[in-house]
């Protein structure tokens, strides 16, 4: 059973597009801090992932979601799949850019991995890679963001926030195949000195042919092993499982939680060791963000009892949930939304499980 206590709004800019992804944060301080992909607004028609003036931007609530800050923008350069974790005395931002060029220069993007036409907006685009910027004064200011090239990964993508071992390493949870391969599958890049440079770490699972995989998310459990679970365009989202540090992993399975093509999965670890997976779901009526969690670490999940946050939305443009406990037992959920004014903007809803 659960319950939910308010909603608010967390950010709305009138002439932008805030989404669609964003993630929530809590410091050891007990700030709360949202990144999230930040875009000029130019109307339905002209909505995409890919525009040239996404930047990260970050929102401060220093009352426990209550009220927010004016937003800080740590990429002013890009913000795709932004992402963001506390680890120890280092608050790092993982996302991925895109390149912009008219279509006449389009040849500068010949050695590029994912070069695609964007109608919309009159532009040619191409992957520029993952980056990295990281605060070491609870996120005030940040460093200049810092590509990560690991050669034979060129497409590679990240949509997770990074994790920290037992051992001081972090783990960044990757997407991407090798050589530019048609096939995708999740991995995970490893860094041992607090995200200075970074290489590749283990496979999360095959790529196959009848599913692609993407968005993959980590969580690391009490017992020190790792969950995985990734996002995929049919059938229900899939996790697997590693043991030893993230080098390998069993194999993907499917879990009974629908995915269907709809955001990622955000995992939390609850006080009470239990395991909550929020995600918003795009497919199945009524539309809005959903949760599930899991009494075994991810190995099975209680979707009988499948928890709706919210089922009033106005179309499948919304979702990718991130999830935090505040420090009275209850959860903060934030998401991007819109109401019938088409506006994206960021949502919070507190709620609580009994």
């Amino acid at each position: 059973m659960f319950h939910i206590e308010s909603t608010s709004v967390v950010f709305r800019d009138e002439g932008a597009y805030c989404g669609p992804i964003s993630m929530l944060e809590k410091l050891d301080g007990g700030d709360l801090l949202v990144v999230f992909r930040h875009a000029d607004w130019e109307g339905p028609e002209r909505q995409t992932h890919a525009h040239p003036s996404t930047r990260t931007s970050l929102v401060r609530s220093r009352d426990g979601g209550q009220t927010w800050e004016a937003p800080l923008t740590p990429d002013p350069d890009g913000g795709n799949g932004t992402s963001i974790a506390a680890l120890g005395e280092t608050v790092i931002i993982n996302n991925f850019h895109w390149t912009l060029v008219p279509p006449e220069r389009r040849a500068e993007l010949a050695d590029r991995a994912v070069v695609r036409e964007i109608g919309s907006i009159g532009m040619v685009s191409a992957l520029d890679g993952v980056y990295v910027t990281r605060s070491h004064d609870a996120g005030y200011t940040w460093e200049t963001p810092r590509p990560l090239r690991l050669p034979g990964w060129e497409d590679a993508t990240t949509a997770g926030r990074v994790i920290g071992l037992a051992d001081g390493s972090w783990l960044m949870p990757m997407n991407g195949s090798m050589g530019r391969a048609a096939d995708k599958f999740p991995w995970v890049a490893r860094s041992t000195d607090a995200g200075e440079s970074w290489v590749f770490h283990g496979e999360c699972g095959q790529p196959r042919a009848d599913l692609s995989f993407s968005e993959n998310r980590l969580l690391t459990l009490p017992d020190g092993g790792i969950l995985s679970m990734v996002r995929t365009q049919e059938g229900n989202y899939w996790s697997a499982r590693s043991a030893d540090g993230g080098v390998r992993w069993s194999p993907l399975a499917p879990t009974p939680i629908p995915c269907l093509g709809s955001s990622p999965a955000d995992l939390l670890l609850l006080t009470d060791g239990r395991v909550l997976c929020t995600y918003g779901n795009r497919r199945r009526e009524p539309l809005g963000v959903r949760a599930c969690v899991s009494e075994d670490g991810g190995r099975t999940w209680l979707f009988d009892a499948e928890i709706v946050l919210r089922d009033d939305a106005h179309s499948r443009d919304m979702g990718y949930p991130s999830s935090r406990q505040l420090v009275d037992g209850s959860i903060l959920t934030v998401y991007y939304w819109h109401e019938a004014d088409l506006i994206r903007h960021l949502v919070g809803t507190r709620w609580r499980l009994d």
